[in-house]
């Protein structure tokens, strides 16, 4: 007969090992992760403005809630994908290790890197509200994007022009370019 401090033991066990495989699971979408500051500060300013997403291109951490009704704050580390623990003392930020508990509350679908991936494009292909000036979010997005981020601007402004570059191409009349 197993002792109750045996399955307690075993359960712990198990729950440890449940949650490094999430920790690894995530960490293995570093791909997906690393994609998206960029995706983020360019999705900004199209249909308005998202608080999390300031977290994304700003601190290079994707917010997602965890626990009944999403209370608590878990973030994905876009930079290497580290699951962190978003706390706030006092007024001060910190990002520190997400604890187990936190891990093994995080919902399948918050930790698909392709998912959200998809998700952070979609935002970023949207059009303008006819109400903004497209340069003036633009020049704010340079501002911001700099403020945040030690590479050369250039490097980000390279990648939006390629971007841009690219869905011209394939939103291009097939028809009209064989004439």
């Amino acid at each position: 007969m197993v002792s109750w401090d045996m399955a307690a033991q075993d359960i712990d066990n198990a729950r440890k090992t449940l949650a490094d495989t999430i920790r690894q699971h995530v960490h293995n979408q570093v791909g997906y992760w690393r994609q998206l500051p960029r995706l983020a500060i360019e999705g900004e300013g199209r249909t308005g403005y998202l608080g999390d997403a300031e977290y994304v291109y700003g601190y290079n951490v994707l917010p997602i809630p965890y626990g009944p009704g999403g209370y608590g704050r878990v973030a994905i580390n876009c930079n290497n994908g580290d699951l962190l623990w978003i706390t706030n003392d006092s007024g001060n930020l910190a990002f520190l290790p997400a604890r187990d508990d936190m891990i093994l509350s995080l919902l399948p679908e918050s930790i698909d890197g392709a998912v959200t991936l998809a998700k952070f494009q979609e935002r970023a292909a949207q059009p303008y509200f006819n109400s903004h000036d497209v340069a003036q979010v633009e020049q704010w997005r340079r501002e911001i994007w700099k403020m945040h981020h030690p590479e050369p601007l250039q490097e980000f402004m390279d990648y939006i022009l390629a971007e841009r570059a690219r869905k011209a191409t394939c939103s291009a009349d097939p028809l009209a370019a064989k004439q």
